[in-house]
C-alpha cells in the first residue's frame, strides 16, 4: 500500500511540474518555410490568390480528397474570398479559410478557422530573385487553449506542420513550372 501511496505521489508531482511549467511556455506559435521557385512572382501569386487552384498543389488537399467536400464563396480570388471544409478524416477536420489581404505579386494572408481549435493567421510572401520568386509560407497561431496541453502542442508545432508546408511550397513550384507558358503575341502589319 506504502507503494502505491508514493507512485500516486509522484505522479501527482509530476503533474503539477507539468502544469507549473507550462505557464513559462510561449502561448504563440509560428512556422515558416521558403522555397525558391523559377517562375516569376505572378506565376506563384495566381496559384494561391486564386483559392480554386489549392486543389493542384495544396497538400492538405491531398490527405482526404474522396470524402473532403469544399464550398467556396461567389467570389473566387482576392480579398474576402473563402472557403469551407468538412471531414471526417481527423488530419483534415473542418473549418474554413479567409483570405484577409491581397497584395498583386506580392503577398496573400489568410485567417485560418479550424472549427474548435480557434483561428490562425497564415501567408504567402513572393519576393523577386534573380530569375525567378523566393516563396515563404507562414502561419502564426495561439496555442493557449486548452490550457497546459495547448502549449505543449505547441513546441512540436514546426516538426508538424513544417514538413507539409514544405511539400506545399514544393507543390507550387512544380505547379508554377510546369504551367503552360502563354503563346507570344502575333503582330500584323500591314
Amino acid at each position: 500500500m506504502k507503494l502505491l501511496k508514493k507512485i500516486g505521489l509522484v505522479l501527482a508531482g509530476l503533474l503539477v511540474l507539468l502544469v507549473l511549467i507550462s505557464f513559462f511556455l510561449p502561448s504563440q506559435v509560428h512556422v515558416e518555410r521558403s522555397r525558391f521557385i523559377a517562375g516569376p512572382p505572378e506565376a506563384a501569386f495566381a496559384q494561391v490568390n486564386t483559392l480554386k487552384n489549392w486543389e493542384t498543389w495544396s497538400p492538405w488537399h491531398r490527405i482526404d480528397p474522396k470524402n473532403t467536400t469544399y464550398t467556396f464563396s461567389e467570389k473566387p480570388e482576392g480579398e474576402g474570398a473563402w472557403y469551407v471544409w468538412k471531414s471526417t478524416h481527423p488530419n483534415v477536420g473542418n473549418g474554413k479559410l479567409t483570405l484577409t489581404k491581397s497584395l498583386p505579386n506580392e503577398a496573400v494572408e489568410a485567417n485560418l478557422d479550424f472549427e474548435g481549435m480557434g483561428t490562425s493567421r497564415t501567408g504567402y510572401y513572393f519576393k523577386p530573385e534573380g530569375n525567378g520568386t523566393r516563396v515563404t509560407f507562414s502561419m502564426d497561431g495561439d496555442m493557449s487553449r486548452p490550457v497546459v496541453v495547448g502549449k505543449y502542442v505547441g513546441l512540436l508545432m514546426d516538426g508538424m506542420l513544417g514538413p507539409m508546408f514544405e511539400q506545399g511550397l514544393a507543390n507550387l513550384d512544380s505547379v508554377v513550372t510546369h504551367a503552360p507558358k502563354p503563346a507570344p503575341a502575333t503582330v500584323t502589319v500591314k
